[in-house]
């Protein structure tokens, strides 16, 4: 009886139910991998960008020679009225100003309207190019920045401009003004235009600083762009930054910083401009190239955006 009852029994099963079954090892798995070479716009779309750019930088620089020469003719058929009679507040001459006044508004409002889309058309090669500095490991907090500031800038002068020369010209044109009136007209419109004179005067500016920055970059990578480019930007750069300093200058004389200034912007326009935008265009494909290839030569083991997650069991095994 005494061995009957010393009947083995089964082993009491343990507190821990986990204990005796083996812990599951959590499968590795890898997060979808950002492509860093993703752009907003592909460099067929820049190419074509730039080119269209330059054309019509050439386009608005011609139609700013032709208001210059507008504003010239006027003064030569005005006959005795001279600048200094426009100061004196001259009735007679100002009537025959503001007679001339519809042509040559309208002949503005094409020259801003053809920089304004020309400074936009700039934008989608710029942020091509600084995409190709970046996989050059020579990226710029300033190249992209600066020219879409500067389109903005030239928007708004397109419709602060638009808009003033529109009102004034129809009143000036149907409108019964008196001698007086017409005075308070001029001066009005002078006051009104010149708000914005600093504030324009910043386009080139930026783009100014866009283009020096731009240098910067090739120059620091240059498997990327030519080192013809790097330096026209340079100087277009310096001549940018000038030609600000001489809107500001207007103040001190009026036609000597205008002259001075027109020369500026003749050599940015008709050449510094258009070249740099044609040999930016010309040049993407190649520079797009030479950055990939680059980027695969130093290593190409950017694996940041990759994440192992594993148990502390599974990396055991």
């Amino acid at each position: 009886p005494q061995l009957a009852r010393e009947v083995p029994q089964p082993p009491a099963r343990a507190l821990d139910p986990l204990a005796s079954t083996p812990t599951p090892s959590l499968p590795s798995f890898r997060m979808p991998r950002r492509d860093s070479n993703r752009t907003l716009v592909d460099v067929t779309s820049g190419k074509r960008f730039a080119y269209a750019a330059a054309i019509l930088t050439l386009i608005s620089t011609g139609l700013l020679v032709g208001v210059i020469v507008s504003f010239s003719v006027a003064r030569t058929t005005d006959g005795h009225c001279s600048f200094a009679d426009i100061k004196a507040l001259n009735a007679t001459c100002l009537r025959k100003n503001w007679g001339g006044h519809a042509s040559r508004w309208q002949l503005e409002f094409a020259f801003d309207m053809a920089d304004a889309v020309a400074a936009f058309c700039v934008i989608p090669a710029v942020l091509v190019v600084a995409d190709i500095f970046r996989r050059a490991k020579q990226p710029s907090f300033v190249l992209a920045p600066a020219f879409i500031i500067a389109s903005v800038i030239r928007i708004l002068e397109l419709t602060f401009r638009a808009g003033i020369n529109m009102q004034a010209d129809y009143m000036a044109s149907t409108w019964e003004l008196s001698d007086e009136a017409m005075r308070t007209l001029t001066v009005s419109y002078m006051i009104a235009t010149s708000q914005g004179i600093w504030v324009f005067a910043m386009d080139y500016l930026f783009v100014g600083m866009g283009m020096l920055a731009a240098s910067m970059c090739a120059f620091k990578a240059p498997n990327t762009m030519p080192k013809s480019w790097a330096w026209l930007g340079l100087v277009g750069g310096l001549l940018g930054v000038i030609n600000f300093l001489l809107e500001l200058g207007r103040l001190g004389s009026w036609m000597l910083a205008s002259e001075i200034a027109g020369v500026t912007m003749g050599l940015l326009g008709f050449i510094i401009l258009p070249i740099w935008l044609i040999i930016l265009g010309c040049s993407l494909t190649k520079a797009s190239m030479n950055a990939d290839s680059g980027a695969l030569m130093g290593g190409g083991h950017e694996d940041d955006d990759g994440m192992e997650l594993a148990s502390a069991a599974g990396a055991r095994t």
